[in-house]
């Protein structure tokens, strides 16, 4: 309501909403692979050889089959033996807290969207192990047969728009892919999707440049052409690494082109349900690239005819400033100490951060000079 809002904040409420008199259900899903040992176990069980990263989710879908290739299976419940907080804690996986993290921000995992969990092996590594213990407790994870690591991650969101074009039908309006090391103002997100603007801060203004102009401006606000909508931080004209040291390394058979096409940021985007399932159809005929943010935003987004649009408050910048995430929708490189922080930041009401100066005019505010993507 913006007549509750701080008047330091300047907020515009939307004429032409995206989505008008509508409610917003969120839901996290956690996306994982196997570790070697547990892929080569039930390789091995299954009478399948070694090679490669196993059936991809692009070639159990061109089967015609809605399970995943390794036999993970949809379960309606989570168990209900769960474990006590404390020793629930103790069984994230890998003793990472960024899952802990995250549910604590988006409780009721019981009413989240179908999980699916992999099929006990007759041999099996610990860490499978604590992935099937934590899909029992929580009911949030998918997983599918490849291997988990960086150079697949194009197979895992794959993955992703896979499970969501199969299950997810009619039940899902927008779908958000993130890091596990991404902060989400999810206030702000929906917001945005209603059609609104979000309030401009002082100390969120270098985040802004000269195309995303005023915060009023109906260029920030979320538009569909026609049943499109892809979004977050674009890249253009980026070139590809040929330094085999780097973690972004680019081989010449892979990609021969001077420079990537158009592509959002992977750290965050934001896609409606029409655009998912064109992606994940146009990957199925499209080579695979291992940077997925370049594959699926970029290759496959060119390949399939969707436009990739810029929002300035998908920041790729990094900051810690607490005012500054206020006024933004994503962020990336936090830990989940600092994530969990920024959120009780952002939801109590009581703090108040400081407005540009209102003398300033928007060609005043020393705005980047960004290039603008044609």
């Amino acid at each position: 309501d913006s007549s509750k809002r701080n008047a330091s904040q300047q907020h515009v409420t939307s004429e032409s909403p995206l989505l008008a008199n509508s409610n917003f259900n969120i839901k996290v899903l956690f996306l994982v692979g196997q570790s070697e040992s547990d892929y080569a176990h039930q390789r091995q069980r299954i009478g399948h050889p070694l090679v490669g990263t196993g059936p991809s989710t692009a070639e159990a879908a061109t089967r015609g089959d809605s399970t995943p290739a390794n036999g993970v299976k949809p379960v309606s419940q989570p168990s209900s033996s769960e474990p006590s907080s404390s020793a629930a804690k103790e069984q994230r996986v890998g003793g990472n807290d960024r899952f802990g993290t995250m549910r604590s921000l988006f409780p009721h995992a019981e009413d989240m969207v179908d999980p699916a969990f992999n099929v006990l092996p007759p041999v099996i590594d610990e860490l499978q192990l604590r992935i099937l213990n934590e899909s029992e407790t929580y009911g949030d994870i998918i997983q599918e047969s490849f291997i988990d690591s960086y150079n697949n991650l194009t197979l895992k969101t794959i993955m992703m728009l896979k499970w969501v074009t199969n299950n997810c039908d009619g039940k899902v309006k927008f779908l958000m892919k993130c890091d596990d090391d991404t902060f989400v103002n999810v206030p702000n997100l929906v917001h945005v999707l209603l059609g609104g603007t979000v309030p401009l801060y002082k100390a969120a203004i270098s985040f802004y440049d000269t195309n995303s102009v005023a915060v009023k401006s109906s260029k920030n606000r979320l538009t569909m052409e026609g049943n499109h909508l892809l979004t977050g931080f674009l890249f253009c004209e980026a070139k590809p690494i040929g330094d085999t040291s780097s973690k972004w390394y680019s081989p010449a058979y892979m990609y021969g082109k001077e420079v990537y096409p158009k592509y959002l940021s992977g750290t965050a985007y934001l896609m409606n349900f029409e655009v998912a399932k064109l992606l994940y159809r146009g990957s199925l005929s499209t080579p695979i690239f291992h940077l997925e943010d370049v594959y699926l935003t970029g290759i496959v987004a060119d390949r399939v005819k969707v436009r990739r649009r810029h929002h300035p408050l998908f920041f790729y910048s990094y900051t810690k400033d607490l005012c500054a995430l206020r006024g933004m929708i994503s962020q990336h490189q936090l830990q989940p100490s600092e994530i969990r922080t920024a959120y009780d930041y952002i939801t109590n009401a009581s703090i108040v951060c400081p407005a540009p100066d209102k003398h300033l005019t928007v060609g005043q505010l020393k705005l980047q000079q960004r290039k603008k993507c044609q």
